[in-house]
């Protein structure tokens, strides 16, 4: 069954365990967005101050506990859009981000994949400069050893550019 609360900071809103949004005054519903980052969102008042909030905070602020003091609210189901309240729980940066890997959300970037590579990263991974066949272990250490600019090795490597300083580079 649903149950509403009022929201703490904005007492004339309240929020529903299923995720709703309403004015207390009104009860009438707010309308909710998706952000940047594809979490439903919405906007309060207070004062004539308008504050952008995630819905799923707001749920888990007013219906979960969190004697611990964690910093950032999950959703077990990996579904960016069920904020029902028994999707949400409370956890650390560390085991967010290790649910966002278990199930698939993130993914691993070169570096964490190479682990055998201790300069794969961004920058990092080996290349080399066509023309001459030298090697280097990253675009960084081209840069510093060629006297050319790592931004444009990188453009080069992306496609973004053809040349830089007459060569041409390429990931090995």
């Amino acid at each position: 069954m649903e149950q509403w609360s009022v929201i703490t900071d904005f007492p004339n809103y309240e929020v529903s365990t299923r995720g709703q949004i309403r004015r207390s005054s009104a009860n009438k519903s707010v309308k909710t967005y998706h952000d940047h980052n594809g979490y439903y969102s919405t906007e309060l008042y207070k004062n004539g101050k308008r504050s952008d909030k995630r819905v799923n905070r707001l749920v888990a602020e007013a219906f979960i506990p969190n004697p611990n003091g964690l910093p950032e609210v999950n959703h077990k189901d990996g579904n960016k859009h069920n904020n029902n309240v028994e999707n949400l729980e409370w956890v650390s940066k560390s085991d967010n981000m290790k649910h966002a890997f278990a199930t698939g959300l993130a993914k691993p970037s070169r570096g964490m994949l190479g682990k055998k590579n201790p300069n794969a990263g961004r920058k990092g991974l080996p290349i080399k400069i066509v023309e001459t066949g030298e090697v280097f272990s990253s675009s960084i250490e081209c840069e510093r050893k060629k006297g050319l600019n790592n931004r444009h090795i990188n453009d080069c490597l992306k496609g973004r550019q053809k040349t830089h300083g007459g060569y041409h580079f390429q990931y090995i």
